[in-house]
């Protein structure tokens, strides 16, 4: 009966227990070069001690790989601290899909991809284009007025 017991215990462990180490709030930006693309993240870890790491490629086995940078994050009501962290992907060719994910070499989020914008040869094909812009830095409930100002827009 022990022996259940403890195994009960650490399967709920397992199942309940929080990795702080997890990517979340994974998005991409342009870089300064058009064959570079930026990615970021955040974990929860407060004090950047994970790694900072992009695997990418033209297919899901993700033959590349490029290190960056991490930099402590503090909403200020030192309630809510995080890492947040930032990789370029390279060498990209223009108007090619590209697989990438993110992570510190143990921990990684689930494989996303993009497409790289058009260069001078390639962008008569992919005319007309459509963009939309989104921001949202409503956190909280802090200001509940201006957080879905931006909705009616879309």
């Amino acid at each position: 009966m022990m022996k259940l017991l403890v195994a009960m215990m650490l399967l709920w462990k397992e199942a309940y227990s929080v990795n702080l180490l997890i990517p979340e709030q994974i998005h991409l930006a342009f870089s300064r070069t058009p064959d570079t693309m930026s990615v970021q993240w955040a974990t929860m870890d407060k004090f950047c001690t994970s790694n900072t790491i992009v695997k990418y490629g033209k297919d899901k086995n993700l033959l590349s790989s490029n290190t960056g940078s991490c930099f402590k994050f503090d909403m200020g009501t030192k309630t809510i601290q995080q890492s947040h962290h930032v990789a370029n992907m390279i060498n990209l060719d223009a108007s090619s899909k590209y697989y990438y994910r993110v992570g510190d070499g143990i921990n990684w989020s689930i494989i996303y991809s993009f497409i790289t914008a058009p260069d001078a040869l390639t962008l008569s094909n992919v005319l007309p284009q459509k963009f939309i812009i989104v921001g949202d830095m409503a956190s909280s409930s802090s200001h509940p007025d201006k957080s879905t100002t931006v909705l009616p827009w879309i």
